[in-house]
Parts: C-alpha cells; sequence; structure tokens
C-alpha cells in the first residue's frame, strides 16, 4: 500500500527529475538571472462544514535565482529557486491572527515572449514545489510555532500564471542583458492543515509582483 509520505516522495522525484532534464541541451543558449518580489499573500479555506471563509491578506517578500533555456525564437523553459515568505491575516472581534510561512521554491515555467524590439511582453504558466522552514501563527500577542506537533503540512505543491514585459538593455555579440517586471497568481494544491481526520482544508494563494534581471552565456 502506498502511504502518502510515500507519494509526496514520488512526487519530489517525478518533478525534480523533469526539471533537471529540461535544462539539459547541449546547444541551447541558456540564460540566468535574479528577482525579488512583493507578495500578497493568503489561503483559500474551507471550515469543516465545507464553507468558504478565506482570511484577509498580508504584505511578504521573496528573492530568488532562475535559469532560462530558449525553445526557437520565442519559446523558453524557466526553473526557479526561490525563498517565499507566505500568510495571511485575519481578525476575530477585537483579537489579530497571523500566519507566517517560510518556504524554499523550486519551480519549473513554460513561457512565451512577443518579439517587439527592446521592449517583449511575455507570459507563461508553470508548476512549483515548496517545503517549508518556519511557520508562526500570533494570536494577539501569542506566539505558536507550528512546526512542533506536526501541526501544518511542510510540503506544498501550486500551479502558477504569469504576464509581464521585459526590456533588452544590452544587445552585442554572444551577449544580452534584459530586465524584467511580472505579474504573478500561484494557487497551492496541497492541503496545509496536517491534522489526523482533519475536515477543514486550507491552501496557500499568492499574488506577486516580480521584478529581476536576466543575462545569457554560451
Amino acid at each position: 500500500m502506498v502511504t502518502q509520505s510515500k507519494l509526496c516522495k514520488m512526487k519530489r522525484y517525478v518533478f525534480f527529475t523533469l526539471m533537471i532534464s529540461c535544462f539539459i541541451r547541449g546547444e541551447a543558449q541558456h540564460k540566468a538571472g535574479i528577482f525579488v518580489s512583493q507578495d500578497f499573500s493568503s489561503f483559500r479555506f474551507r471550515n469543516s462544514e465545507n464553507l468558504a471563509d478565506n482570511p484577509g491578506y498580508t504584505v511578504k517578500f521573496g528573492y530568488g535565482v532562475l535559469i532560462q533555456n530558449d525553445i526557437g525564437d520565442n519559446a523558453f523553459l524557466e526553473g526557479s529557486l526561490a525563498y517565499r515568505n507566505k500568510g495571511a491575516a485575519s481578525q476575530v472581534d477585537l483579537t489579530k491572527l497571523e500566519w507566517s510561512f517560510h518556504y524554499i521554491n523550486a519551480g519549473i515555467n513554460a513561457g512565451y515572449r512577443f518579439d517587439m524590439g527592446r521592449f517583449r511582453p511575455v507570459t507563461g504558466a508553470g508548476v512549483y514545489y515548496g517545503r517549508v522552514l518556519k511557520a508562526d501563527q500570533y494570536i494577539g500577542s501569542d506566539y505558536f510555532n507550528l512546526m512542533s506537533g506536526n501541526l501544518i503540512n511542510k510540503n506544498d505543491l501550486g500551479a502558477t500564471v504569469f504576464a509581464g514585459m521585459e526590456y533588452r538593455y544590452s544587445v552585442k555579440f554572444r551577449e544580452t542583458g534584459n530586465v524584467f517586471i511580472r505579474l504573478n497568481e500561484s494557487v497551492g494544491l496541497l492541503n496545509l492543515e496536517d491534522y489526523k481526520n482533519v475536515k477543514q482544508k486550507m491552501f496557500n494563494m499568492t499574488f506577486s509582483i516580480q521584478a529581476g534581471t536576466i543575462f545569457t552565456f554560451n
């Protein structure tokens, strides 16, 4: 019988195998870059009666590195490794509730850029896997460490869509530099509630504004 733990390990193995295989291309033009993001994070939450009760957004941040391989003139594959801070905020009566989850995320995207000279619109979609490093909850002045006692699912898997604009600032022989800005929407697909026999469901939901730079190397 395949347990949930074994199934999760299988998903991680398939994800990273796919990610690595996408970037092993002998004659590809490789690109690398860095980025930062301003994240507006919340949860999709359903209580034990299956009624939606989503908390409010909280402002978080993230940063990371990425690599790209072009496919033809306009399409590309992109892999990323990032630190992301996610969570949510709410209020019950006069008591403030806040969650703060710290993740290492690995993602793979397929994208398309429209060639319009130096300015190039870009769009795409992909998937990500996240592993939580730290999970905090604040209820008023009280603090709770959610990493202890297996209170949350330490794995996250989700889908991402994005759209934005690139500006090509350097065009030289065997060298191209770009800066970019993107709007991203990410939706978690794994229930974060890790209690036994839990009936409520909670999923990550993040809108982010991402800015960065990419350069080409061979």
